[in-house]
């Protein structure tokens, strides 16, 4: 008998699989297969086991002993970019979770798989591996990744798609700073390899080497061997560095303004025609109020990191949302333009609170005098 966690060697008609049985005997779920093994050999009635993966057909299978299910690991081709990875696909959640050396650790959810939409698009798959590559570089934790149903947890493939670089100048900064990270040290050097133009977010070879020429003529990365016309060993410079340093810091060259507003359904038509209008008046800024945005983090770890993503804050004190006043204070701890706002009624009944009555608030009488007063203070102090 195999034991646990031991490897069964299969022939190469079973796509060069090598799958790892938790315990014996297996059990196909589609097929109710038997599936032994005997002096680790792998022996199989009424299914064709090596046949289904060879067509590209995912395994479902589970180990049955004493009434438990067990997972099935496998190394298979990456669905995203056909690297080999290992699988571990979970029954109980429905989700097959991958860890690709090119991709990084990953989930799917069956019902995304099965809807095909990592196939219908090409340039899909190409983003998808993209910023993959960009979150395994900076060691960012496992995402799942799932469908359109509303019902679904998960992020929603086409949300994490819109993170992929929209403007020409946004490839090359984000590609630099993912090469400094890729360094690990001041004076670490980045070798080409098979995952670099992702991590660049690139396609090819050819296209990397045009990239790499490019930021070389900025002055912001340089071969190791200076002598050497195809180099494929580079650094980053003292300016490269200069560059990413200033990437870095909070609000930088950011399209996002932040919300902070009491949540309360009366307030809603002053975001809807106030704040949000008045924000997004130049047709590059978006309005970000956090309760808009789909996440499965930890709602405070949220706040905090997309008020790190934001160019400015604005604050509505009407309410007296201690939320309110936290985030406004983390923005300006990060050095961010933080503009004040609050309603004419309650200014009159209640007036401004004793720590931020120094600050120059907009007071408004209603959603439209709130939209004029915001834009005007946006266009004298932000843009």
């Amino acid at each position: 008998m195999a034991s646990r966690n031991s490897v069964v060697p299969v022939s190469p008609t079973v796509a060069k699989m090598q799958i790892l049985f938790m315990q014996w005997p297996v059990v196909h779920r589609r097929t109710n297969c038997q599936t032994r093994i005997t002096s680790g050999r792998l022996h199989r009635r009424g299914f064709l086991f090596g046949g289904a993966a060879q067509r590209g057909f995912r395994i479902y299978v589970t180990a049955i002993l004493a009434g438990r299910k067990w997972l099935l690991m496998a190394t298979i081709n990456c669905p995203v970019c056909e690297t080999v990875a290992e699988l571990e696909s979970d029954p109980a959640t429905q989700t097959e979770n991958y860890t690709c050396p090119q991709c990084g650790q990953y989930a799917l959810t069956h019902l995304l798989i099965q809807s095909g939409a990592l196939g219908f698009v090409p340039d899909h798959r190409f983003r998808l591996k993209c910023l993959l590559a960009e979150r395994r570089v900076h060691c960012l934790p496992q995402i799942l990744l799932s469908g359109e149903d509303g019902i679904e947890r998960g992020t929603k493939i086409d949300e994490f798609l819109k993170g992929f670089p929209r403007e020409p100048l946004e490839f090359f900064d984000r590609a630099l700073v993912n090469l400094g990270k890729l360094t690990g040290h001041p004076v670490g050097h980045i070798t080409i390899s098979p995952d670099l133009p992702s991590v660049c977010f690139t396609r090819q070879r050819h296209e990397l080497n045009r990239m790499l020429r490019q930021m070389g003529a900025e002055g912001w990365i340089s071969p190791n061997d200076p002598t050497d016309l195809s180099p494929s060993v580079y650094i980053v410079t003292p300016e490269g560095w200069r560059r990413i340093e200033k990437l870095r810091s909070p609000g930088r060259d950011s399209r996002q303004a932040f919300v902070a507003m009491w949540f309360d359904p009366t307030r809603r038509v002053y975001f809807e025609e106030g704040f949000l209008p008045a924000i997004e008046a130049d047709g590059k800024t978006k309005a970000l109020r956090i309760d808009r945005k789909e996440h499965n983090q930890k709602i405070d770890d949220e706040i905090v990191a997309e008020i790190r993503r934001s160019r400015y804050l604005v604050a509505d004190a009407t309410g007296k949302n201690v939320g309110v006043y936290f985030e406004a204070g983390f923005a300006y701890g990060l050095g961010l333009p933080v503009i004040w706002c609050i309603d004419k009624k309650e200014m009159d009944e209640d007036g401004l609170h004793f720590d931020t009555r120094q600050y120059n608030h907009i007071v408004y009488a209603d959603a439209a005098d709130l939209k004029a007063k915001l834009s005007n203070r946006i266009r004298a102090t932000i843009v």
